[in-house]
Formats: C-alpha cells, structure tokens, sequence
C-alpha cells in the first residue's frame, strides 16, 4: 500500500469513528461501587463518637457519604451544618466542599455545587481517590449546568486520575464525542485558555478532525503531524494504526 493509500485510509477511518462516537450515548461513570462503603451510618458515628479531631471528622464524612448514597438527604445536610468549616482539619476541608457539591447536585443545584468545588485549592494535592471525586462532581456538575464546554476539560483532567481500563475506554468515546460537539469558536477559546499539554492535545486533535472534515488527504497529514507530536497523549487510543 502506498503512502497516499494509507492516508487516505486513516482519514477514512477516523471520519467513520467520529461518526460512530457521535451516535453513541453518554455512557455513565458514576456507577463504579468497586469502593463502595461497607458499614452504616451507625456505624460510622459511634466510631466519630469513639476518636477525636481529624479522625472522627473522617468519620462523620463517611456517614454523610453514605446518607447521600441512600438519598437521605435531610439528615446529610443537618450533619453537614455540624462540621463547622473553622474547627475542621485541613485535610478535611477539600472534602466537606465536595460532600456540599454532591449534595447539591441531589438537589438538583449544579451552580452551588460549581461555587462549593470552586473553594478547593491544590486539587492535584488531595489522595487520588479524592481527586477522582473532585472532577468526577465537578464534570457532572457542569454537565447539570448545560456547560459542556467545561464538563469535556473536567472529564478530560478525570481521565487522567482513572485506573480502570474499561472505565478509562468509555471516558475517552466520551470526551471525543463532546469535543465534536463542540463548535469551532469553542475549541478555538478554549485551546487559547489552555496551557496544559494534555488539554491541548485533545483540542488541536479536535480542531483538526473539524476543520478538514471534508478534505480526507489532509485530514489524515495532520492526524500523522499531531500524532507525532503528541505520541504517549490518551486520545492515540481512540485513532487507527497509520502503520
């Protein structure tokens, strides 16, 4: 096969993967329970009962974690009120912000949930399980706030904190399916925002696969260019062997 021939199959596929990615659904993340908590509320407060300081706050946050998960709602927020943000340990502020975005999310009020993840500082400081839980709220949060622009760059900084290969699959059909959404001004912006490699990425990718749609030759030179330039980027995964 010659070169011209392998382009033009590479761009061809490429277009009939876009078209695919289109067609498909949003694929939910949220229903991983591979952490799924294990004991009761009860439970989780007679051991904050039972320890003091940064400890039993864990506790306590373990508790709301679970009443969100059990749709009590009215009992995690008057337990919330109870964790006073100026006698809380550092660790456990981040926390409580994103608990208070959860819980807004349940309440179907995804600009308070945005302003709560707002206060967290140093996210990629957090243990990784929490920053998994930052932008998985703060992507789904954006989403409820019919901000896809924002929800694909959470979704894209998530994917980066995921380790399940499967999950780490459909994350990336969906980030590639929103960015096509996207239009051509909006990549444009937020490409012009970005300093952040892995961001750029999968902008210029996007860019490229909109703006020469209709030229397959040149979309399948600028696929092998980006390639080249960007060889261990996640969205690779998502294009055809140029081999």
């Amino acid at each position: 096969m010659t070169m011209k021939q392998k382009l033009r199959t590479l761009s061809q596929r490429l277009v009939i993967l876009t078209m695919l990615v289109m067609l498909t659904g949003c694929a939910s993340l949220f229903r991983d329970n591979s952490n799924q908590i294990s004991f009761t509320v009860q439970d989780y407060l007679l051991k904050a009962s039972e320890t003091s300081g940064a400890q039993s706050q864990q506790y306590q946050m373990l508790a709301i974690n679970q009443l969100i998960a059990d749709n009590n709602i009215n009992d995690a927020e008057q337990l919330l009120k109870t964790l006073r943000t100026i006698n809380l340990d550092p660790t456990i502020k981040p926390q409580k912000s994103i608990v208070e975005a959860q819980l807004a999310l349940k309440q179907n009020k995804p600009q308070v949930a945005i302003r709560k993840l707002a206060t967290v500082n140093n996210t990629n400081q957090l243990p990784s399980q929490i920053i998994t839980t930052y932008y998985t709220t703060l992507t789904e949060a954006y989403h409820r706030n019919n901000d896809l622009a924002n929800s694909t760059i959470a979704r894209i900084r998530l994917n980066a904190t995921l380790t399940d290969s499967d999950i780490i699959q459909k994350n990336e059909m969906i980030i590639w399916r929103s960015l096509q959404t996207l239009s051509a001004p909006t990549l444009d912006r937020l490409l012009k925002n970005s300093s952040d490699p892995l961001i750029n990425g999968w902008l210029t990718l996007a860019i490229s696969a909109k703006q020469f749609s209709n030229n397959p030759s040149a979309l399948a030179t600028q696929i092998q260019n980006w390639q080249t330039a960007n060889p261990g980027h996640p969205a690779n995964n998502l294009l055809p062997d140029a081999n």
